[in-house]
């Protein structure tokens, strides 16, 4: 903005900039501006993800449960074997081989992310989720932030390129959709890294909010807490609250309701139009029993009152379960 006009719904950059970040755009994962970040870090829990696994000596890159431990701390951790990763673009003339320490089993890939779900999910460790990895095939003006490419050619047939670090030449890029390249701890790790959320697309480890975009870790959906600004992490298909939960609970509250309006009612008309010629102990119990059937009445138009409410609002009672429940009609009922 150049003029003296108001901004709603944004986030002001750094003092003296004129410089703003849409509400719907903040807190994506991305550094827009500077002090985004510690905002969105003081204003929500955003998870301490592990993206990255650990060179060991000699013997490659370690998964963090593979690493030696006490012998008793030993006998609960995976079998773990030591491979070589072989990517789609295998073999690439001149890359380092890269050998991984991983566990000899498959898992759910869930509670992983980064390298660690790139390399299980590729080397078939992962039972849930498909390798997350396409051949880096290069074009004019792909992967303009990576410094320092060697480019060589991969099986043969297409270029692409390796990056020396430590005497080593890798690839360990993932290149998306709009030729930006992001690192291999970047992939699955609940940010939108390349900006066209394609390194987020085929990961299973997470849940993405309707309206914000923004990435949950697949543990944070249906666990009784609202992550997502919309309530979509909580109000799904998988875990959409209503008023009545349950298809044999509606039947049931409809029909006991009913049956209870129709009988009550009637038995309540009979009795005023019985009550000539009756005796004191007679009309004593003639009171109880009108009291017994008013009760069961209210009861019946309650829960005929509360399934029409039900059936209204369906599962966006989810969304609007605070108004609903402090409403006058809430308590009224």
């Amino acid at each position: 903005v150049s003029d003296n006009s108001t901004c709603n719904n944004v986030f002001l950059c750094q003092q003296g900039s004129l410089d703003y970040v849409e509400m719907r755009d903040l807190c994506d994962g991305r550094e827009a501006c500077g002090g985004e970040g510690a905002v969105c870090l003081a204003s929500r829990t955003t998870p301490q993800l592990y993206t990255t696994l650990t060179a060991y000596r000699e013997q490659g890159l370690l998964a963090l449960y593979c690493l030696p431990g006490l012998e008793s701390i030993q006998l609960h951790a995976p079998s773990c074997v030591s491979e070589q990763f072989q990517s789609p673009d295998y073999p690439t003339f001149g890359e380092s081989d890269t050998v991984l320490v991983i566990p000899n089993s498959t898992r759910s890939c869930e509670h992983v992310f980064g390298e660690l779900y790139v390399y299980l999910s590729c080397t078939g460790r992962c039972y849930d989720a498909p390798c997350v990895l396409q051949p880096l095939k290069v074009k004019q003006g792909s992967c303009p932030a990576i410094a320092r490419k060697t480019f060589t050619l991969a099986k043969n047939s297409y270029l692409t390129f390796v990056v020396q670090r430590r005497g080593e030449y890798r690839n360990n890029f993932f290149q998306c959709d709009n030729e930006i390249c992001v690192r291999f701890d970047q992939l699955c790790n609940l940010a939108d890294d390349c900006g066209d959320e394609s390194d987020e697309r085929m990961c299973k480890n997470h849940f993405q909010c309707n309206n914000s975009r923004f990435y949950i870790s697949h543990v944070k959906k249906c666990d009784g807490k609202v992550d997502c600004l919309d309530h979509s992490d909580e109000c799904n298909e998988a875990c959409g609250k209503e008023i009545i939960s349950g298809v044999w609970l509606k039947v049931l509250a409809w029909l006991i309701g009913g049956l209870a309006v129709l009988l009550n009612a009637a038995s309540l008309i009979r009795g005023f139009t019985t009550v000539k010629g009756k005796t004191n102990a007679a009309l004593a119990n003639r009171r109880l029993s009108f009291l017994i059937n008013f009760g069961d009445l209210l009861t019946g138009l309650y829960l005929l009152l509360i399934s029409t409410q039900d059936t209204i609002m369906k599962t966006e009672y989810c969304k609007t379960q605070s108004q609903w429940l402090s409403s006058d009609y809430c308590a009224f009922l």
